[in-house]
């Protein structure tokens, strides 16, 4: 998929949101804004404003260093998708399985 099929109706701003929490993960859960707006290619502006908004919403939180982190309303986000994805899986894993005496698992 092209990035232009990727963000076709997509909202710009929300797009923006998502790669400040991706960057901020793949960065450990926590960093910088500078350095985030480097990885988002984003003006400095656009992303003090964005993670603003998601600290308000706990998302993110900031850090005594200035740092930004990862806030803790991810973890309910991440444990309602591990049990949805989960639910979803036990019927392909069983179906999968054909007889066989060896388990089918799942990994990420």
């Amino acid at each position: 998929m092209t990035d232009a099929q990727a963000t076709a109706g997509a909202v710009q701003s929300v797009a923006w949101a998502f790669d400040i929490l991706e960057i901020m993960a793949s960065a450990g859960g926590s960093t910088g804004v500078s350095g985030v707006a480097d990885l988002a290619g984003l003006p400095l502006p656009t992303i003090h404003r964005l993670t603003r908004t998601l600290m308000n919403r706990g998302y993110v939180r900031r850090l005594p260093t200035r740092q930004y982190a990862l806030g803790p309303k991810l973890i309910g986000l991440g444990e309602c998708a591990t049990q949805v994805i989960g639910a979803w899986s036990r019927p392909h894993s069983r179906s999968n399985q054909n007889g066989s005496a060896w388990p089918v698992i799942a990994a990420a």
